[in-house]
């Protein structure tokens, strides 16, 4: 398939709950709750490779990363035509009045969010608040898809999602994408962190694998995750559908109303794998077998 060409424009400022200040015994649950007030489908391993107007294919809860949408076209678009992405800030604001997550827990969570397994890699000796830091967010207009859909040009990829339809499947579009390459842990009530751990030291947690992560104690009290580039820890996403007495696509709309900043786009949010439209949960989006489409 052809690669596809997208272009960056504008500024979104978009504001998440994401700072996990949690007494919960669960830290996927409580997760899924700061990410279900915004109508974003958690990532449960970040990847580095989708873009807003990946395609999702979902069949039986299993979620399948299926290329982006302009993938699919034999002619490249035109770039000045090209879809363009807004790019910008996620801003990240405190929560408060919760408690800090136990050591056990917190290296769980970890393990959970980071698409490698930090338990047994760092030694933390204090509880900890969790936060993600230089998150970003990137979004393609929906309005933009659906045009994108009905027009003559993208009859490769309508005729590909109709072939995944026709096989019991259900396909999604993201249309918001949430990054971020580093992590803060503070410790709880100003506690020595990781006593063993020396201040200003870089450590890799892998020395031989691919994504590279570090971990550097930068005070007694806080230490960063860096990652060697940045991973999508979310996605908005919307569900495409076919009016086939009409011979019309177009995306669900689920009246979705998010928890703090509105989105115009935010009534097509939908949930990839939840009981409900709008029952987000944390999803693991598998890479297909490019020889088995």
């Amino acid at each position: 398939m052809k690669r596809h060409a997208i272009q960056a424009l504008g500024l979104v400022v978009t504001t998440l709950g994401v700072i996990f200040f949690t007494g919960c015994p669960d830290p996927d649950k409580r997760a899924d709750d700061i990410f279900k007030r915004q109508g974003i489908n958690r990532v449960r391993v970040p990847n580095d490779y989708m873009e807003p107007g990946s395609v999702i294919v979902v069949k039986d809860k299993k979620a399948v990363y299926a290329d982006n949408m302009l993938d699919y076209l034999e002619v490249p678009p035109d770039p000045s035509k090209a879809f363009k992405i807004q790019a910008g800030m996620a801003v990240v604001p405190a929560s408060s009045g919760e408690t800090a997550m136990g050591v056990d827990v917190a290296l769980k969570f970890l393990d959970s969010f980071l698409p490698v397994k930090v338990s047994g890699k760092m030694a933390l000796t204090s509880d900890v608040k969790l936060e993600m830091v230089n998150a970003k967010t990137k979004r393609l207009r929906v309005p933009d898809l659906q045009t994108f859909l009905n027009n003559p040009a993208s009859l490769a990829f309508r005729n590909a999602m109709l072939a995944q339809m026709n096989q019991g499947k259900s396909v999604f579009v993201a249309y918001e994408t949430y990054i971020t390459n580093k992590l803060k842990l503070t410790a709880n009530a100003g506690t020595d962190i990781s006593t063993s751990a020396e201040i200003g030291k870089i450590t890799p947690l892998f020395e031989s694998s691919q994504p590279k992560f570090t971990f550097t104690k930068k005070s007694k009290t806080e230490v960063i995750i860096d990652g060697d580039g940045f991973y999508i820890f979310g996605v908005k996403t919307a569900k495409l559908t076919f009016d086939q007495s009409h011979n019309l696509w177009s995306f669900d709309i689920t009246n979705f109303v998010p928890t703090g900043v509105l989105s115009v786009d935010d009534k097509f949010a939908s949930s990839m794998t939840g009981a409900s439209k709008t029952d987000f949960e944390a999803v693991t989006i598998e890479r297909r077998d490019p020889s088995n489409p």
